[in-house]
C-alpha cells in the first residue's frame, strides 16, 4: 500500500508512527473548521445586517403612522399602547428626538 491510501495516525508498515503526515493531516482538519467558521460567522454577520435594514425600515413606518395618528382623535393612550411604547415616547417620535 502506497503512503497517500494509509491512515496518517497508525504507523507504518515498520511500526514508526509518521507524526508529520499526522500532523499535517490535523493540520488540514483545524483549518477546514476554521474556515467553515468563518463562513458560518459571515451569514450571521449578514442575516444580522439584513435584520438591522429591516427594523429600521418597520421603525420608520410605525413612526410616521404614529406622527399620522397624533394628528387625529386618537386618544394617546390608544396609541401608545398599540405602539408598544410609553405615551411620552410618542412625543419623542412627533419631535424626531432619539
Amino acid at each position: 500500500s502506497g503512503l497517500n491510501n494509509r491512515d496518517p495516525s497508525k504507523p507504518t508498515e515498520a511500526g514508526e508512527p509518521v507524526p508529520a503526515v499526522a500532523e499535517s493531516s490535523a493540520i488540514g482538519d483545524h483549518a477546514s473548521q476554521s474556515e467553515d467558521l468563518l463562513a458560518e460567522i459571515e451569514r450571521e454577520a449578514a442575516a444580522i445586517t439584513k435584520a438591522e435594514q429591516a427594523l429600521k425600515g418597520h421603525t420608520a413606518a410605525r413612526d410616521h403612522l404614529i406622527r399620522s395618528a397624533l394628528g387625529t382623535e386618537l386618544r394617546r393612550v390608544d396609541i401608545a399602547r398599540s405602539a408598544g411604547v410609553k405615551e411620552a415616547r410618542l412625543y419623542q417620535i412627533r419631535d424626531g428626538r432619539r
